[in-house]
């Protein structure tokens, strides 16, 4: 009860005071040791970091390695400072480092002996260096931004500015300083008979009279560098100068979003106040997915028990936990109350297409039918719907969207779950995305890093890989991804893919004793190297779960999760064994092979995003967002959910997305008249229900009398039987829904799919019957039938709205738009059939 009232304590603090200062070091003089090994910081050109480490050079050690940073960070000064007076006493060695200009990269040193060069060193220091641009000077009186506003981010969260905005002037960055002191957790008092603010915060006082330069700063004179200003009656101040007076912790620019970034220590406090226990539960994600067989649905006693004995940061759903609107608002309250102090995040894998979860509600087209629409626009409504419907469950972290650039057809898990084959469109569309579920306050994630699309295994299965080099994951895996990162996005999810171009490193697998490369997942190279130092990112990076076999067949469950925390993530999804997941991880740490600095970096990174969402806030938002009541919550999901709003987008972009890719003869679109015979061919009876419900509509709405509809199913058939061939022989017209998932579903011979389709056309050619082929799935299925007249795409899967927009196209009632966000190689493999971007359309 204690170590609770503590945490909401300091819980109070943070968001009471709006992230108040932490009373270090201005950022101009930042301090680090040996707690901030395995942390990234981040400075700007200029700034002084002077490192200490504990060290004496009579023992022979000393710490070994280079801490120059070409062009981003030079060592001016190093030494050593004894604590004692006589000869050989330990002391600490330092560095004075100065930021010399915009970069990234890592600080590296070992404690050794040098003439030991077999022995593993006592003890190691790793950080990341992160210099970002400084404000740019601006010239000739301009003053960029002065409408827009520039946005000035603390602690991740955007503020404010309800009158006078943040912005450039004379290479400064102003701001309202009753706006700024009030956001960091400073009183501001106005005088305005002397025209004087006077800025209080416990023992401190700051007065500034305005339009002056001159401050009264806790009883000493000081001058304001740029002095004061005086804007639509505010007084304003510039904001580093301004922030470095209130001994803020660190203000910077990033030039990928022309944002100010501030840090104000308040995470640090908190992060600070957790025991170790409850620092190591906030990188966990576990799933309950069924509890002794049954599917949960409601929080039980013993799910309560674990999530607060082991402190878990969050909680992922599947489709077995969310049946209805009601239940699901429910079983999140119930979550939630189980967490105590630090709200959890839920999170889910609502894609939209084949990925959907919820049994309720909209289920969108799909990555890559909204690749085929290519409509930037409309990726971000739906993707913002998908948003809204989440959030007014409660659920804020959606695992979306996809990144991967699908660039073999014979992808059995991501095909048409990615935008497209080409990276900029797949970066277009995902950046969308993310945006569509920032604004509707849920959290994004990038997945599945650096890239799942070029495989022909499925990491569900096994462990696939990649032979590719960094050249050319540069030009193409990584694009989508680069900009996400610009874009902001909140996490990355990790890829249970090996790279062994990119890291070679191999361990010994547990299923057969053979030698395996390290996955992405658990490669530091891949998490740190590549995704930190390279790409830049600062956010959350997930692993993807480890329940799959990629990883579980190969690691047991401890070792998975030590693994994936050294080699850099912050939140590990799905752990095998939850108490051997945890004790795992404590063990490393109290061992010392995991320093306890490397695990806060990691919390303050999930603390900051649960800031930023706004889960740590005692007032919760309005009615029908995550932090109100139950009841009030399913009221407005009662009326978001499935709402009609949404449901129009879903067909919107379904239909957007058709594409024609064979016409003949221009026999499409089919006409129907009275009397007509129509017969659908589906592999599964959920998909001809969908067909058969389509055409039922159009018959009905255009009024169409007498019109026969013969449905079969063709599961494991790989010819027409008796009863089919006489339905086709005597309709009018026939629609055939074709399939495929893998390689091996549209080989001729080797699966029944391909071998009823080529039988249907046959048949229906020797008969002078119309055929349409509907692709429900992959656009691929036309490299084995490129004899077939028609021939459209639709991109969807069991459910949803792709199969009606197909059906609603054949027949005339919306014209096909779509283009190919795939190429589409010959059955061969040696070229292209059709190239990415194809499309046709119908005659007018």
């Amino acid at each position: 009860m204690i170590r609770r009232k503590m945490i909401l304590y300091l819980l109070a603090l943070l968001i009471v005071l709006f992230l108040p200062g932490s009373g270090s070091a201005p950022a101009a003089q930042l301090t680090i040791n040996e707690n901030n090994s395995g942390e990234t910081l981040t400075l700007y050109p200029g700034d002084i970091m002077e490192l200490t480490l504990e060290s004496n050079p009579s023992t022979g050690y000393a710490w070994q390695g280079d801490l120059n940073i070409a062009g981003v960070l030079e060592v001016i000064e190093h030494g050593f400072k004894s604590r004692g007076v006589l000869p050989g006493a330990p002391g600490e060695e330092y560095w004075l480092l100065k930021a010399a200009g915009p970069g990234s990269g890592s600080l590296s040193l070992e404690y050794s002996r040098s003439w030991e060069e077999d022995n593993d060193p006592v003890n190691r220091f790793a950080a990341v260096i992160s210099v970002l641009e400084p404000v740019p000077q601006v010239s000739g009186g301009e003053t960029p931004g002065r409408e827009a506003g520039v946005p000035v981010f603390i602690d991740g969260v955007e503020l404010d500015f309800p009158d006078q905005k943040a912005f450039i002037e004379d290479g400064r960055t102003w701001v309202p300083l009753r706006t700024i002191a009030e956001a960091l957790g400073w009183q501001v008092q106005w005088d305005p008979g002397s025209g004087t603010a006077t800025v209080l915060k416990g023992n401190r006082e700051v007065r500034l009279q305005a339009g002056s330069a001159l401050l009264d700063v806790d009883g000493r004179p000081r001058e304001l560098a740029g002095g004061s200003q005086v804007r639509n009656q505010r007084i304003v101040v510039p904001l580093r100068d301004f922030c470095g007076i209130l001994a803020v912790y660190s203000v910077a620019w990033d030039p990928g979003t022309g944002a100010v970034l501030i840090e104000s220590g308040a995470l640090e406090q908190l992060v600070a106040g957790l025991t170790l226990e409850e620092k190591v539960g906030q990188m966990l994600m576990p799933d309950f997915r069924t509890w002794n067989g049954e599917d949960v649905v409601a929080c039980n006693d013993e799910i309560s028990r674990l999530i607060r004995e082991y402190h878990v940061g969050g909680v992922i759903l599947f489709r077995e936990n969310v049946t209805g609107t009601e239940q699901t608002v429910q079983l999140v309250d119930q979550l939630q109350k189980a967490a105590g102090a630090i709200p959890l995040f839920i999170a889910i894998d609502q894609e939209g297409g084949r990925v959907v979860r919820l049994q309720t509600g909209t289920v969108m087209p799909g990555n890559m039918a909204l690749g085929a629409a290519r409509s930037p626009e409309n990726t971000y409504k739906l993707a913002k719907a998908i948003g809204k419907e989440l959030n007014v469950l409660g659920i804020n972290v959606n695992f979306a969207p996809v990144l991967d650039v699908n660039n073999n057809p014979d992808n059995p898990v991501i095909g048409i779950r990615s935008f497209g084959s080409d990276p900029q469109l797949v970066a277009e569309m995902g950046t969308a995305y993310i945006k569509g579920l920032h604004d509707a306050g849920v959290a994004a994630a990038a997945k599945h890093f650096p890239g799942h699309g070029d495989t022909s295994v499925d990491s569900h299965l096994g462990l696939p890989s990649i032979p590719h080099d960094l050249e050319r994951l540069e030009a193409v895996e990584l694009v989508p991804f680069r900009e996400a990162v610009k874009q902001g996005v909140d996490m990355i999810m990790t890829a249970h893919v090996t790279f062994p171009a990119i890291d070679s490193t191999q361990a010994v697998s547990r299923l057969d004793g053979t030698p395996v490369f390290l996955p992405a997942t658990l490669s530091e190279k891949v998490l740190t190297e590549l995704v930190r130092n390279k790409l830049g990112f600062n956010g959350v990076i997930v692993t993807d779960s480890l329940k799959m076999k990629a990883i579980e067949d190969h690691f047991g469950p401890g070792e998975a999760v030590v693994r994936a925390v050294k080699a850099g993530a912050d939140i590990v999804l799905m752990p095998g064994d939850l108490e051997e997941s945890m004790q795992a991880l404590l063990g490393e740490i109290r061992a010392g092979r995991i320093s306890e600095a490397r695990v806060d970096a990691s919390v303050k990174r999930i603390l900051g995003l649960k800031l930023k969402m706004g889960l740590l806030s005692e007032q919760g938002p309005a009615s029908g967002e995550p932090g109100a009541g139950p009841e009030a919550r399913l009221k407005a999901a009662q009326a978001l959910v499935g709402c009609a709003e949404h449901l129009a987008l879903e067909r919107e972009a379904a239909e957007k997305a058709v594409t024609l890719l064979k016409n003949d003869g221009m026999i499409l679109p089919f006409r129907l008249k009275d009397g007509d015979r129509v017969v659908l061919f589906a592999p599964w009876s959920d998909r001809l229900e969908l067909m058969e419900e389509a055409l039922g509509r159009i018959v009905q709405d255009a009024k169409i009398k007498d019109v026969k509809v013969d449905g079969f199913v063709y599961e494991n058939l790989a010819a027409l039987n008796e009863q089919q061939k006489k339905a086709l022989f005597a309709a009018d017209y026939i629609v055939l829904g074709s399939y495929s998932y893998d390689l091996e579903s549209r080989v001729p011979g080797r699966h029944w799919l391909p071998g009823f389709a080529l039988d249907t056309l046959a048949q229906a050619e020797e008969a002078g019957k119309p055929v349409a082929v509907l692709a429900i799935r992959n656009p691929y299925d036309i490299a084995y039938m490129p004899g077939a007249k028609a021939f459209l795409a639709v991109y969807g899967a069991a459910e949803g709205p792709n199969i009606p927009a197909g059906i609603r196209t054949i027949f005339g009632i919306v014209k096909p738009a779509g283009k190919l966000p795939v190429s589409i190689p010959d059955a061969g493999g040696g070229k292209n059939l059709y190239e990415c971007g194809y499309g046709l359309e119908y005659p007018e």
